[in-house]
């Protein structure tokens, strides 16, 4: 075996790895790659070689070689939620079992950046993509549409977009809302705000406009809004379209929005948000009007968070475990990186609600 170092002040090759193990350059290679047969003994050579070197392996050559770059993208809408932090994690846990690297975009919601955002993931050769787009349930996207016929596996999560040939992983947030609002029901609440739907250029008059105009938003917005009007149904509750915030997804949009209900004659007992934000912005709102919780008004906020606890009264929270959509998606991803042309799936994470002080009964 050839013992012999490599030159100081540079960086060592495969070749010298090769010799200092003994085997053939090929053989290296494929037992640094990971690919290919290579005996038990000789992988031991070869990476013991490797470690006294300090060889590190040429990453973009490695991919070139075996067509895989060993690198997950991911783009969320919002870093800054926690759920996308989460999904983020979650993602990242399993990659790294896997050996993959994670890429992550950042959008803020803007479908623009989105798409600059695949471009430059499919520039980089990631072998698979995780998208929570900002798509609308029915919108075109075009550049997920160029990333399967790159022959780039995409999983969606969070949201779903109709027509794109991908594995979908969402939290059911319908069946959650739903159920927020029926508990709420049963406690002698008749009036429950939501904040926040999504923002529409004109406001519904009906019901029927409202669900008619969630096919055109994005999907997570959609399943919100028509979980709110299922748990109405199932309860038999009129719904009052001036209790829905078609708002823009802005904390001060919110808190306004709710004040401004209020401050009406017939002001909502209860209020029921939809993200981490909305949470926020319901809690200001009434601190704002000097309402007591839940005395005066009852709230179940969303996307469970430390801090809920530690608020005054601890708030009640609708939890969607972002870790595990994210492991979940890797999952996804790795089985479709690994060959798998199965026909695609639609899993619902399903979501829990912990329940504090800031829900109590309607006080007559």
């Amino acid at each position: 075996m050839d013992k012999t170092p490599a030159t100081p002040g540079r960086r060592p090759t495969i070749s010298e790895v090769a010799r200092a193990a003994g085997v053939a350059r090929a053989t290296a290679a494929r037992a640094l790659g990971d690919y290919g047969y290579v005996s038990d003994e000789a992988k031991e050579r070869v990476l013991a070689a490797a470690a006294k070197l300090s060889y590190r392996p040429n990453e973009l050559a490695r991919s070139v070689a075996s067509k895989r770059s060993r690198t997950l993208g991911v783009i969320v809408a919002d870093a800054a939620e926690p759920f996308f932090g989460e999904l983020v994690r979650g993602v990242s846990q399993a990659a790294r079992l896997a050996s993959f690297d994670v890429v992550v975009v950042d959008t803020g919601g803007d479908l623009a950046l989105e798409r600059s955002g695949v471009r430059a993931l499919l520039d980089k050769r990631v072998d698979a993509l995780v998208v929570a787009s900002a798509e609308p349930l029915d919108g075109r996207a075009p550049h997920l549409h160029d990333a399967v016929r790159d022959g780039v596996p995409i999983v969606l999560v969070d949201r779903e977009v109709r027509g794109v040939p991908a594995d979908v992983i969402v939290t059911d947030s319908r069946r959650a809302i739903a159920d927020a609002v029926g508990e709420l029901a049963e406690l002698g609440h008749e009036r429950i705000a939501l904040i926040w739907g999504p923002e529409l250029a004109a406001p519904p008059h009906t019901t029927d406009d409202l669900v008619a105009a969630m096919r055109g938003v994005v999907s997570t917005g959609a399943d919100r809004v028509l979980g709110y009007l299922d748990g109405h149904a199932d309860h038999s509750l009129p719904v009052d379209l001036d209790l829905v915030a078609l708002v823009p997804e802005d904390r001060a949009a919110g808190e306004a929005a709710i004040i401004g209900m209020l401050g009406g004659t017939q002001r909502p007992s209860a209020i029921v948000a939809t993200d981490s934000n909305a949470t926020l912005a319901a809690l200001a709102a009434t601190r704002a009007a000097g309402l007591r919780v839940p005395g005066d008004i009852a709230i179940v906020g969303f996307d469970e968070t430390p801090w809920a606890a530690f608020t005054d009264p601890p708030l009640t929270m609708l939890d969607q475990s972002g870790e595990t959509v994210g492991r979940a998606a890797m999952a996804a991803a790795l089985r479709r990186i690994d060959g798998d042309e199965g026909p695609h799936s639609r899993s619902l994470v399903s979501m829990t609600i912990v329940r504090r002080g800031s829900v109590g009964p309607r006080e007559v």
